[in-house]
């Protein structure tokens, strides 16, 4: 199961999942709770960022949009 999962109208409304949003700044990657703008998480590369949020929001799914995950610069 990988962190990341495209956006969808139901996930939208789940609590089951965290909406977020993707930055890279200066090689590192920062993610943010899309709907309180909360920092959750930083890493260097993807996989870093995917332990990063599974360490810190243990059995949490997180969500961005298609659009987003397009910052890694990797096929979707």
């Amino acid at each position: 199961n990988r962190l990341f999962s495209e956006v969808i109208e139901e996930a939208e409304n789940s609590e089951k999942y965290i909406p977020i949003t993707i930055e890279k700044h200066k090689g590192g990657f920062f993610v943010y709770n899309r709907k309180t703008n909360e920092f959750m998480g930083q890493g260097e590369t993807r996989k870093q960022l995917e332990d990063v949020l599974a360490k810190r929001y243990p059995d949490t799914k997180f969500m961005a949009e298609r659009e987003n995950l397009k910052v890694f610069n990797e096929p979707i």
